[in-house]
């Protein structure tokens, strides 16, 4: 199918997120509702949800799984969305239903079923609310021109961090996230903003088997020790949090951001918040609230948990816009790789500057939904480099691992 046929197909939910579209027997377009085309397994799953609703001691949490197990067989989740934004002190939580964008190469509207059953971190969920109350200070401030900073974050949503006990689905499929951030519906987030969920053990254990093996290799001896996994923590806390920066439609009525930048979107909305939670840590070491973890600390891990996203697959969206960001910092010479040993080199004066250029650049993108600008950018920068190339080949013939593989169920939880 060809980007013309799709755009002049006269089909009127083609671009809903809940339908399949395919061709019926003599080759013409149709799209069949996601609860139809699944009915089967979404109405045992659906079956499943309310007979775990009936086991929660809590109110608010056995409401949001009655309506998402209604949601499953309508496709409506709106409901069910608000009522999950509504959670606040719930100690287990499940998130379920399709959810995930990134499987849709093509366009990126459409959808993969995925879920989650976590188990909060109260500790962590504690220090992460303090952190909430920065981000309309943390809008007005961001290097663009007022025109994209107009739309004030919605603050009523703090950040969660949460042990993980169970990803299936579209989440357990390739590299494993260690932070998501939902609702992706624009309704939902525009007026109750989003929850930033963070898998706090599934990041310590990919801090250990992957970032540090990657940093022992790719950074500098004088440089390895500002590698921990605090400061691989924080930034992606504050990506997370930086979700809720910049705008979140456009500025010149392109319609939604998704709408405008059609397969780019998810590159942009991975990339903009990655480079975004190192400008949040800048903003907070100059405002002299940084805690913890040295901005130093959290501008070398950051380059080495680059690499290992560029190592996840070349070709995602997410990979892609973590190729730029590396290849734009490389260009401005906030880091400079030794040519005898392959080692990278970070320097935080010019780091702190291409931070801020690359952020600008990106929420500029964004906001004027420029599909084409954001095509040139692919271009130009989205590329693994010779230099690179050999890098990436020398962290495989180490035998660093790639990406975490779960074992997990009932027999691992001790319920069988």
């Amino acid at each position: 199918m060809s980007f013309a046929e799709f755009e002049s197909a006269a089909l009127r939910d083609k671009r809903d997120p809940y339908t399949v579209l395919r061709r019926d027997p003599w080759g013409k377009l149709e799209t069949i509702p996601y609860h139809q085309a699944y009915r089967r397994d979404l109405v045992r799953a659906a079956r499943l949800l309310g007979q775990a609703a009936t086991a929660s001691p809590e109110p608010a949490f056995r409401r949001y799984l009655t309506l998402r197990a209604r949601s499953l067989i309508t496709d409506d989740y709106l409901s069910s969305d608000i009522a999950w934004m509504g959670l606040r002190d719930n100690t287990l939580d499940v998130v379920i239903g399709p959810v995930d964008y990134h499987e849709d190469a093509l366009l990126g509207y459409k959808t993969a079923y995925a879920g989650w059953v976590l188990i909060r971190d109260k500790t962590w969920a504690h220090r992460l609310n303090l952190m909430v109350e920065l981000l309309p200070r943390l809008q007005d401030d961001l290097p663009v021109a007022s025109l994209y900073r107009s739309e004030m974050p919605v603050v009523d949503a703090p950040p969660d961090a949460y042990d993980a006990v169970l990803y299936t689905g579209a989440a357990n499929a390739g590299v494993k996230a260690v932070a998501v951030n939902l609702p992706a519906d624009v309704r939902v987030s525009s007026q109750f903003g989003t929850r930033r969920l963070h898998f706090r053990n599934v990041m310590s254990a990919e801090f250990e088997h992957i970032v540090r093996p990657i940093a022992a290799e790719m950074i500098v001896p004088d440089q390895q020790e500002n590698v921990n996994f605090e400061a691989y923590f924080g930034h992606t806390m504050m990506r997370e949090m930086a979700h809720q920066l910049g705008p979140r439609t456009t500025v010149n009525d392109r319609g939604t951001l998704r709408q405008a930048l059609r397969e780019h979107h998810g590159l942009i909305e991975e990339g903009t918040p990655e480079i975004l939670g190192l400008y949040i840590l800048d903003w907070l070491d100059r405002q002299q609230q940084l805690s913890g973890p040295s901005l130093m600390d959290y501008l070398v891990s950051s380059v080495a948990t680059t690499l290992r996203a560029i190592r996840s697959g070349e070709t995602s969206p997410q990979a892609i816009s973590d190729i730029i960001r590396f290849n734009f910092l490389v260009g401005l010479d906030a880091i400079s790789r030794d040519q005898a040993s392959g080692r990278y080199r970070i320097h935080p004066q010019r780091m702190r500057s291409a931070i801020t250029a690359l952020s600008s650049q990106l929420i500029v993108l964004q906001g004027n939904g420029d599909y084409p600008g954001v095509d040139s950018l692919i271009r130009d920068l989205g590329y693994v480099t010779p230099a690179l190339q050999m890098d990436l080949q020398r962290l495989k013939q180490a035998r660093v691992p790639v990406g975490l593989v779960f074992e997990q169920g009932a027999d691992v939880l001790g319920l069988k």
